[in-house]
């Protein structure tokens, strides 16, 4: 079973989950109350300190976001993974008056066919993981059936944390290095993510990681950026794996791996 704290606003917030955290702990996720989306597409002071890495620090923390524009979802979504989320919820279920009447939140499950179309167009645009905060239905629990539907569609919303095909190891015996990489699998298949990991403080310029598919290899986060204290050394962001056998695998591709650290690919 796992167990998520839920956001709550004016009271969740950095200070409460971090406090949360360190005191109590025992949440496999911790999500953070909505960010609405502007015409700029700028965050607010609260929002960029609620989302700020060294502000949940240690947690599996989970940003939500609230808006009925396909756009501005994905838009927030980008800028959040440029703070190095992998994960997203989108807010179906506030039922605040003020939300509700402006179309967003549970005043979004009205609307099924205009959901339709943005879970639709989120899921094909954004490269992150999203998940959904949802009511049973607007005005009565008997529209989840067809809310059901809809979701169902979008495979990429359920998780694989408690099945064996979520997860691969690459290597998990390279002892002697104590370098360990493996593969955490999306039911479809799609934008899976391959995770090395160095936990020496040696570098390993000559690295190679094996790899079940002859694809490109995109970096979503590099440990040993600056901006996570790293020396900030510029490296490639695509790889392209090529017939080459390492760790058992046919395909392969090279990556300077910095004294301990995380690289996490998509592919």
């Amino acid at each position: 079973m796992k167990i998520y704290l839920a956001p709550l606003e004016g009271i969740t917030g950095y200070t409460y989950r971090r406090a949360l955290y360190q005191c109590f702990g025992g949440f496999d996720k911790y999500f953070i109350p909505f960010i609405l989306p502007n015409q700029k597409g700028h965050l607010s002071t609260r929002e960029k300190k609620d989302i700020m890495p060294e502000n949940n620090e240690g947690m599996y923390a989970v940003p939500q976001i609230l808006t009925k524009n396909a756009e501005d979802f994905i838009q927030t979504a980008e800028t959040l993974q440029e703070y190095g989320y992998n994960e997203v919820n989108l807010n179906l279920g506030c039922p605040s008056k003020t939300v509700v009447t402006k179309g967003r939140g549970a005043g979004f499950l009205d609307r099924p066919d205009e959901l339709d179309k943005f879970l639709d167009e989120i899921f094909h645009k954004c490269d992150m993981k999203i998940s959904i905060k949802t009511r049973l239905g607007m005005d009565d629990p008997e529209e989840f059936e067809d809310l059901l539907t809809i979701y169902k569609k979008y495979p990429a919303m359920y998780e694989l944390d408690d099945h064996p095909e979520g997860f691969e190891w690459i290597n998990p015996n390279d002892g002697y290095r104590s370098i360990f990489s493996f593969v955490r699998h999306s039911k479809s298949g799609r934008n899976s993510l391959l995770f090395v990991c160095n936990f020496t403080p040696m570098a390993r310029p000559d690295y190679r990681v094996g790899v079940p598919k002859k694809k490109k290899y995109t970096l979503l986060l590099n440990s040993d950026d600056a901006k996570f204290g790293g020396e900030g050394t510029e490296r490639p962001t695509v790889y392209q794996a090529e017939k080459s056998e390492c760790d058992g695998r046919p395909y392969s591709f090279a990556y300077e791996l910095p004294p301990y650290g995380v690289a996490i690919f998509k592919f």
